[in-house]
């Protein structure tokens, strides 16, 4: 039943895109961020957008296998979270902001697993890498 779940789960992530955080005609391709000394400008549209190294199949192997509290899922309804994380033109994940939670339970676990995250491959604008925004779509079968 747990191998059933898991599979679930990660047959399900394949469908989930991350994609990175862009506003089309709502203001400004950039924005100057409280955090001077990580990022000046934030790119919130990128000529390449944030990628986790290895693909997004990687990144959703990554983060369930992280999960602590995975063996509390149960195929009852599909839920969806959504983070925004924003990624300095290191790499580093400077931010993480829950755009839309699950239960507080998994929510955390989530965030647990993506403190884990290695440098992911930054955004670049105009061939330089940039802080961008990167969004990650998580749906977890509870």
């Amino acid at each position: 039943m747990k191998q059933m779940i898991r599979l679930c789960i990660c047959v399900m992530m394949l469908f989930i895109s991350i994609t990175s955080y862009a506003q089309k005609n709502k203001g400004p391709e950039f924005e100057v961020t409280q955090n001077m000394e990580v990022c000046d400008t934030i790119w919130n549209v990128a000529d390449k957008p944030v990628e986790y190294p290895g693909g997004n199949a990687e990144m959703y192997d990554f983060l369930f296998k992280n999960m602590t509290n995975g063996s509390n899922l149960q195929a009852v309804s599909v839920q969806k979270m959504v983070v925004k994380m924003l990624v300095s033109s290191d790499g580093t994940v400077v931010e993480k902001k829950v755009l839309r939670s699950i239960d507080q339970e998994l929510t955390q676990d989530v965030l647990q697993a993506m403190d884990k995250f290695p440098k992911l491959i930054p955004a670049k604008k105009n061939g330089k890498d940039v802080c961008a925004y990167f969004l990650v779509l998580v749906g977890l079968t509870k």
